[in-house]
């Protein structure tokens, strides 16, 4: 009986056949990832004509509302951008027949939109999604271990597809995300609340920030944060005055909160709301509201948890990413850029088990391949990224600390020096 136990020697054998090469896996990884947003790209090119794809959408989609609004701005008609009716016949005039849109952002926006708007409109598309890739591919590089691959591959993520392909914000928030923490990481507390006021474009997307400055007492960025807002808020008051953001609030929370509960459009397969996933396989409202409740009530609780650790803010602040998307009742897979960079930090971690390196991968992918399952009645996305927040909790327990020494803990030179940090 003995002989049927594999020796020590035979066991090494078989999981080194069982292995696969790092980097056939993370080509495989992108591969699969890249799939759903390459086939909507290549779907849209055929279809276009013109620009306009179908009757339903034009070229770059979602752009379209940034650009015409900032044309609305330098004209001084102002009073359309909020008003649904008459957005949605500017549009049409400017880019032909669309499906329902509004101007979601807040006034505050309303300068640079203004800017982009000078521009001719494919002109003002590039430029727009070069600036946030540029701003994006600087905020990672503190992020972006060797075992992630090169760094240009953060450009090039589902999420950061999904960004373009939908003319979105994605990418510039989670660069201002990653810059913001690990500014607080290397003593630049001013900086980092910079960064992180400037969120306030969609500022739900930096509902857990607080959580983990007020647990760290970063007084200083919290103080920081809050006067860049406020200076965003008054500096736009002062431009165009109190009606639009009375407006904003009165004209569009309305239709946010609508898509909540969306169902039959590609908008809702990119949801990444857990209300909204259930909504879809029909839980009970009350039911899946209370489950949005407990998933947010937890959410905050871990990150508060993770922020006790000073030594940890970087991973810390990567499960705050995740975590965000949980929380959320609102959200979309254009958003997910930091939370792939989460990911692939986890996926490719040493000391990693197989199976919770596949959970991280869930997370990877979860922007495109969960796209391709919400269209088969799975609406799996909200599943994917726990699956990658438990991956995160294995590994801020099992593998070797990556931890993160602020100014407080060792000189700002050595700070810069973090062995998993990849160079500029």
């Amino acid at each position: 009986m003995d002989r049927l136990k594999p020796t020590a020697p035979e066991k090494a054998d078989r999981e080194d056949r069982l292995q696969i090469s790092p980097r056939f896996a993370l080509a495989l990884l992108f591969m699969v990832g890249l799939a759903v947003p390459s086939f909507l790209f290549i779907r849209d090119l055929m279809l276009q004509q013109g620009g306009n794809i179908t009757g339903n959408a034009f070229w770059g989609r979602d752009f379209t509302i940034w650009w015409t609004a900032g044309q609305l701005v330098a004209e001084g008609r102002l009073d359309l951008i909020y008003n649904l009716e008459a957005f949605q016949n500017e549009l049409m005039g400017r880019f032909g027949r669309l499906d329902w849109m509004g101007y979601p952002y807040p006034p505050l926006t309303w300068p640079v939109a203004a800017l982009f708007g000078a521009l001719p409109y494919f002109v003002a598309w590039g430029l727009w999604h070069a600036l946030s890739a540029a701003l994006f591919l600087y905020a990672c590089r503190r992020w972006w271990k060797p075992g992630m691959g090169p760094l240009w591959l953060a450009l090039v993520t589902p999420a950061a597809l999904f960004n373009i392909w939908a003319g979105h914000w994605g990418l510039l928030l989670s660069g201002l995300f990653l810059l913001g923490f690990d500014a607080v990481a290397r003593g630049k507390p001013i900086a980092a609340g910079i960064f992180f006021g400037f969120m306030a474009v969609k500022p739900h997307l930096a509902v857990l920030v607080p959580v983990l400055l007020l647990v760290r007492r970063e007084w200083t960025a919290i103080a920081s944060a809050a006067v860049t807002v406020a200076l965003l808020v008054g500096v736009s008051a002062l431009l165009f005055g109190i009606q639009p953001w009375l407006a904003y609030f009165d004209r569009m929370t309305g239709p946010q909160v609508s898509l909540i509960s969306s169902e039959g459009t590609l908008l809702s397969l990119m949801s990444t709301s857990p209300t909204t996933a259930m909504l879809r396989v029909e839980v009970p409202n009350g039911i899946a509201w209370g489950v949005q409740l407990l998933l947010a009530l937890g959410s905050v609780g871990l990150v508060a948890w993770a922020a006790r650790d000073r030594r940890r803010l970087h991973e810390a602040a990567l499960l705050a990413a995740s975590c965000t998307f949980l929380l959320l009742p609102y959200g979309f897979n254009y958003d997910l850029n930091a939370v792939t960079v989460a990911a692939l930090f986890t996926a490719t971690r040493p000391g990693v088990a197989i199976p919770f390196r596949l959970l991280a991968a869930l997370g990877f992918l979860a922007p495109g391949l969960g796209v391709a399952m919400g269209g088969f009645g799975l609406p799996a996305i909200p599943l994917m990224i726990a699956a990658l927040v438990a991956a995160q909790l294995y590994a801020w327990f099992k593998a070797p600390a990556e931890a993160t020494v602020g100014p407080s803990d060792q000189p700002q030179n050595e700070a810069r020096r973090l062995p998993w940090a990849a160079r500029p």
